[in-house]
């Protein structure tokens, strides 16, 4: 197999090896390539962010799980041991999490195959760890594996994967999470409260008018026994546009006599955009019913239209008039100046 080693002044060596090779084998190989002088004691190795020390030169590539696309990261000690150790551990470091950053995706992209079969795993412990790993994948990526997920959302054995099943279908796209928003409604009669409050977390992601096609799914939820779940349903409904809450302000109102203070809060910031909303709206009415009636008198068949008519009429009587005036004192300035010739 090849193995490629990238150092840190930006230069990649490439290994021909066998699985059953060991790190130390691996750095006695580099020694000719490198060709600064430095032999394989000064050499630390760095893989997927773990910091291959001498410890665990009589490893072999297999034990440490190299895979295809893996690579190592060369870091070259100085030659005062005092220095050494520090500079050896500093640069060692930075490389790990740079080589962390960088391998993230292709360690998840082995792992993605593996997780997915797991999530029927019959420990709880192990189903809830798999659904949260699923939750660190790329938005798109998870898509592929949202059905997997979504079956965990009727654990029987464990509230807990359920409420991480509900958190990782939280990861996805609005537009990817709406196809399962039946199921997480579901999720709304939860015998835990944990899972009905995870139910409205996931819920209030959906694009608001999404979330309008479960708005009454949500209200009911301000009848919920336990008050974290009520405060919930209060900051999932705030997401809404006003226009689709407002049907809704008497259920919203009556949370402010909450026994909880938390609750009670949340009720009256809600109720008081509500009540701007509809206060707007009495304000646009009357402003409609003022010109309304401002116009009336000018429709067809009505008095000030009537008035504008006979004004008109009279303009243009005027005007014809004005113009008969003109051409008559033409004509007769020309007559006048015949008559003088002759």
């Amino acid at each position: 197999m090849l193995v490629e080693v990238r150092s840190l002044g930006e230069r990649t060596y490439t290994l021909e090896v066998d699985p059953d090779a060991t790190v130390l084998h691996c750095k006695h190989l580099l020694e000719p390539m490198v060709a600064d002088g430095s032999d394989a004691s000064r050499y630390t190795l760095v893989h997927l962010g773990n910091v291959l020390g001498t410890s665990r030169d009589r490893m072999t590539l297999a034990e440490l799980g190299f895979a295809d696309r893996d690579f190592f990261v060369l870091v070259i000690s100085a030659s005062e041991r005092a220095a050494s150790v520090a500079e050896a551990m500093l640069a060692a470091q930075q490389a790990a999490a740079a080589q962390q950053a960088e391998a993230a995706p292709l360690r998840l992209a082995r792992m993605e195959g593996r997780m997915a079969p797991r999530l029927a795993h019959y420990s709880a412990s192990v189903r809830k760890q798999v659904l949260a790993a699923l939750g660190t994948l790329d938005p798109a990526t998870l898509a592929q594996h949202a059905d997997a997920v979504v079956a965990r959302l009727d654990d029987s054995d464990s509230w807990s994967v359920r409420c991480q099943a509900l958190a990782t279908l939280g990861k996805l796209y609005p537009a990817s999470l709406a196809q399962y928003g039946d199921a997480v409604v579901a999720r709304l009669e939860d015998s835990e409260a944990w899972g009905r409050q995870a139910a409205l977390v996931t819920l209030g992601k959906l694009h608001p008018a999404t979330l309008a096609w479960h708005a009454d799914a949500v209200v009911a939820r301000l009848q919920d026994p336990r008050w974290t779940v009520r405060k919930t349903a209060l900051e999932t409904l705030g997401k809404l546009a006003l226009a689709t809450l407002a049907p809704h302000f008497n259920a919203v109102v009556a949370r402010r006599g909450d026994a909880v203070d938390s609750v009670r809060e949340k009720a009256r910031q809600l109720s008081g955009c509500l009540r701007w909303y509809r206060c707007r709206l009495r304000l646009l009415c009357v402003e409609r019913l003022t010109l309304y009636w401002y116009a009336l008198p000018y429709r067809p068949g009505g008095p000030g239209h009537a008035r504008d008519v006979q004004e008109l009429d009279q303009m243009m009587r005027l005007c014809n008039q004005d113009q008969s005036t003109r051409a008559e004192k033409r004509r007769r300035r020309a007559e006048d100046g015949h008559a003088a010739t002759q």
